[in-house]
C-alpha cells in the first residue's frame, strides 16, 4: 500500500501537543509572555520515564518537520561502525545511536533540564528502546506494504526546507549531524510509513464515549477547579541577587520613587512604560490574569493581598524590585463538564493510543530475534 496527502504528516510542534509530558516543562500560560515565571520543576527519573513514552509516540506518529530529528533506527551505511543492537538481523548502529541520544540530551536541555551523568546511563536504555521500537514498526510497514510513495516523501522535504532560508542553509543543518539529502529522504520515508501503520493498525481503533469522559470528570474532580485568579500591573527594576550594596541600593531608590508616584496617583501604565525593566513595560506593565501558582511566592503573595486598585509596597524578588497594583479578581471555579468535554475525550484517546502503540510493540517484539549485548 501506498499513498500520498490522505497521509500528510503534522508537524513536530503539533505531535508533541499528543504528549502533555512535555507541557509540565512551561510554567506560564503562552498567551502572556510578559508574566514572572515560577522556577522550573528539578528533572527527576519519573520525568523522563514520561518523556520516553512520549518518545515512542513521536517514533511512531511523526514525519520529521524540522533538523535535526533522527527517525532512523540504523545507518544507510551499517558497516560505519558497530552495532548497539540487531533486530531481525538488521543492525542499529552506534552512530545511530549516538545521533539520536544527542539529539534528545539537546532537547532536554533546551528545556532546562540538562541529564546528569548518574542518569545518562537510564537515558541512553530508553533511547536505545525506542530506536528498537521504531525499527519494528518501520518492518512492520515494510511487510503489510504500508510504505510511503516518492510523491508524499518529496512533499515533506519540501515543507522542511521552508523553514531555512534556502537549499544550502537546509543542508549545513543536515551537515551538522553528519546527514545527507538521501539519509533525511530515507528518515522521511520510514516516518510516513510508520504513521500510517499507526494511524490504521491503532488510532483508527481507538474509540472513547461521551460516558468515558463523563467518569473522568467524576472521579477527578481536582482538575477541573480554575484557581484564584488577579489581574494586575507590575513595574520592575532588575537588580541581580548577587548584587553588591550599591547597586541594590541604587535599585531601592529607584523603585521607591517610582512607588511613591504611583501612591499619589499618577498613570501607572505611564510610569511602567518609562521606568520598568521588565518585558512588560512596553505594554504598561499589563500582565493579565494569573494564579498564585504562576509567579514566583514573594510576587504572587503581595499580588494577592492587594484589593483592586490597590498599589503594593516595594516587593523584592529573584528578579529584582517590584511595585504591583491589582487591578481586578476572579474567585475560584469548578469548570463544567460541558466545557470540558471534548478536551477529556482527547485526553482519554491520546493516552489510549499510546498504551495501544507500546502493546502493539511489545507484540512485534515478542516474536522478533533482538540482539542487544554488544557490551559498552
Amino acid at each position: 500500500m501506498t499513498f500520498r496527502r490522505s497521509m500528510e504528516p503534522r508537524t513536530v510542534s503539533r505531535i508533541y501537543k499528543f504528549c502533555p509530558e512535555d507541557r509540565y516543562f512551561e510554567n506560564q500560560p503562552k498567551k502572556s509572555p510578559n508574566r514572572v515565571a515560577i522556577p522550573r520543576e528539578e528533572f527527576d527519573m519519573r520525568t523522563l520515564r514520561r518523556i520516553g513514552v512520549c518518545m515512542l509516540w513521536v517514533f511512531a506518529a511523526t514525519a520529521l518537520t524540522v533538523i535535526p530529528r533522527p527517525l532512523l533506527a540504523v545507518d544507510i551505511d551499517p558497516k560505519k561502525t558497530e552495532p548497539v543492537a540487531v533486530v531481525n538481523g538488521q543492525p542499529i548502529t552506534k552512530s545511530a545511536f549516538d545521533r539520536e541520544l544527542t539529539w534528545f540530551k539537546e532537547r532536554l536541555e533546551r528545556q532546562g533540564r540538562p541529564v546528569s551523568p548518574p542518569n545518562l546511563p537510564m537515558v541512553s536504555k530508553m533511547v536505545l528502546e525506542n530506536l528498537i521500537a521504531n525499527e519494528l514498526l518501520w518492518q512492520e510497514s515494510d511487510k503489510l506494504k504500508i510504505v510511503a510513495d516518492d510523491a508524499a516523501v518529496d512533499e515533506q522535504l519540501g515543507n522542511m526546507k521552508k523553514g531555512y532560508p534556502d537549499e544550502k542553509a537546509f543542508y549545513d543543518a543536515l551537515g551538522k549531524y553528519g546527514l545527507s539529502g538521501e539519509d533525511v529522504r530515507g528518515f522521511v520515508r520510514r516516518s510516513l510509513s510508520i504513521k500510517a501503520l499507526v494511524d490504521r493498525e491503532i488510532v483508527s481503533k481507538i474509540k472513547v464515549s461521551q460516558e468515558d469522559a463523563r467518569a473522568f470528570y467524576d472521579e477527578n474532580p481536582q482538575l477541573f477547579q480554575k484557581p484564584e485568579m488577579v489581574k494586575a500591573s507590575h513595574i520592575l527594576v532588575k537588580v541581580a541577587p548577587d548584587a553588591d550594596e550599591k547597586a541594590k541600593q541604587t535599585a531601592t531608590e529607584k523603585i521607591k520613587t517610582v512607588q511613591k508616584k504611583a501612591v499619589d496617583g499618577g498613570d501607572f501604565a505611564e510610569l511602567a512604560k518609562t521606568h520598568s525593566e521588565g518585558p512588560s513595560g512596553p505594554g504598561g506593565g499589563d500582565l493579565g490574569f494569573f494564579s498564585r501558582e504562576q509567579m514566583v511566592k514573594p510576587f504572587s503573595d503581595a499580588a494577592f493581598s492587594l484589593k483592586p486598585g490597590e498599589i503594593s509596597d516595594v516587593v523584592e524578588t529573584r528578579f529584582g524590585y517590584h511595585v504591583i497594583r491589582a487591578s481586578e479578581r476572579k474567585g475560584a471555579e469548578s469548570i463544567t463538564f460541558e466545557d470540558s468535554q471534548e478536551k477529556i475525550i482527547e485526553k482519554l484517546r491520546r493516552e489510549k493510543v499510546r498504551e495501544k502503540t507500546s502493546e502493539y510493540v511489545a507484540s512485534l517484539r515478542s516474536g522478533a530475534e533482538i540482539k542487544t549485548d554488544f557490551g559498552s
